[in-house]
Formats: C-alpha cells, sequence, structure tokens
C-alpha cells in the first residue's frame, strides 16, 4: 500500500471456529519438509483483524466465503465480533458456485454508490450502525445530519477526501471514530460534557497535525 490508506477490506476464504470464536482460515504454502506436501493453515481472529483494519484505516470490511465453505458460522462469528468492536459497515457474503458475485456487486453498489439493491440479497449479512441507515439525524450530539462524526472537519476532512489519503490519517480518524463510539451512551443519554470536550481536544490536536504534515499531492478528490 505504499503507507496509503485502504477504505476496505475484502477477504475471500474459509471460515473456522476455534473454541467460542469465529475465524478467517487462510491457507499457508506447503513445507518442504511435510510429508506428501501437506498444507498448513493460518487462522486469523476479530482481534489480529480489527488491528489490520485500524493501521490501514480501513472503515469496511466484506467477507466472502467461498463455495463450499464447510464453516460459514466461523465467518459470520468473525464479521459479528468485528462490527461489535469498531465502528463501519461489515458485510458477509456466501458465495454460489454458479454466480458468485451477483449479490456482492448489488451490495457494494449500495453501501459506497448508494444505488438501491437490486431484489432480495440472501446470502448478504451487513452490519452498520443505526445512524447511517437511520438519518437524518436531528439531535445526535457530535453527528451530522447522515450519520457520520462531526469532529472529522478541516485539514482531516481534505486529507480524507483525497485519492492517496495516507494511512496515518484515515487510522486516526477511525481510531476517533470508535472512541466516540465507545463513550457513547447506549441508552439514549447525551455524552457528558467532559467527554464532549475530550473528544473535541483530540480533534483538534489531530487535525493541527494533519495540518502541518500538509495534504497529498493529489489534485483529483475521490
Amino acid at each position: 500500500m505504499d503507507g496509503k490508506a485502504a477504505d476496505v477490506i475484502h477477504f475471500l476464504g474459509q471460515g473456522h471456529i476455534s473454541g467460542d470464536r469465529g475465524a478467517l482460515a487462510l491457507p499457508l504454502p506447503a513445507s518442504p519438509s511435510a510429508t506428501g506436501g501437506e498444507r498448513s493453515g493460518r487462522f486469523v481472529g476479530p482481534a489480529q483483524l480489527c488491528r489490520a483494519l485500524s493501521r490501514l484505516g480501513a472503515w469496511s470490511l466484506v467477507l466472502s466465503g467461498v463455495p463450499h465453505n464447510h464453516c460459514q458460522p466461523g465467518l459470520r462469528d468473525l464479521a459479528d465480533a468485528t462490527a461489535q468492536t469498531r465502528t463501519g459497515v461489515v458485510v458477509l457474503h456466501q458465495m454460489q458456485a454458479n454466480s458468485p458475485v451477483a449479490e456482492l456487486r448489488s451490495t457494494l453498489g449500495m453501501i459506497f454508490g448508494g444505488a438501491p439493491p437490486r431484489g432480495p440479497l440472501p446470502r448478504i449479512t451487513c452490519w452498520t450502525h443505526p445512524l447511517f441507515v437511520a438519518f437524518p439525524v436531528e439531535d445526535a450530539e457530535l453527528c451530522d445530519r447522515d450519520g457520520t462524526s462531526s469532529l472529522i472537519t478541516g485539514a482531516t476532512q481534505q486529507a480524507l477526501a483525497h485519492r492517496d489519503t495516507p494511512a496515518w490519517v484515515a487510522a486516526g480518524t477511525r481510531a476517533l471514530g470508535n472512541l466516540q463510539a465507545e463513550w457513547t451512551p447506549t441508552d439514549g443519554r447525551p455524552l457528558d460534557s467532559y467527554s464532549v470536550a475530550a473528544l473535541q481536544q483530540i480533534s483538534k490536536m489531530f487535525d493541527e497535525h494533519v495540518q502541518a504534515y500538509g495534504l497529498p499531492d493529489e489534485e483529483t478528490p475521490r
């Protein structure tokens, strides 16, 4: 990625369950010493996946279970654990052998392009914050009318709009969004004044740092 941010990370693979936690099974090349060239595997759990998403500044995750996936519940638990941990959109997709991307194409068009889906999507499950689908929002504190955080402004917002957004800018923005979501009460009560002041101060300091660093050399926003 050469230091650039990614908006969405997409994995295609098999699911796995270890204990009570779901994971993504990644095949590794056969070991030269393995008898008969047997393959070993590596399992990526929610903690590892969330760290990777945060480092790349990604706000979306797509998990596609390949045809004949032997453990779709493993991917479902992984998707759910990731969605419960961080803000953003998580999509779980069960591929079909005869039409592997039809429903996924429609789903991605809805998420990134705002186009309504064409027909039902029985093999798609999507996790997102209610504010992203229940707007306009009139009274949500520190949120714009579309449900996004109002803390992201100025130089930070300009950097995010460029095609070559630095990964550290996107990662810092996602961390601020996750902190805001973590501190926001789930029972409808407003944020306390100390939390609001702290979030605003963090946002201001981060924006000043982005401004001092300079915007990417890219004239065409995405």
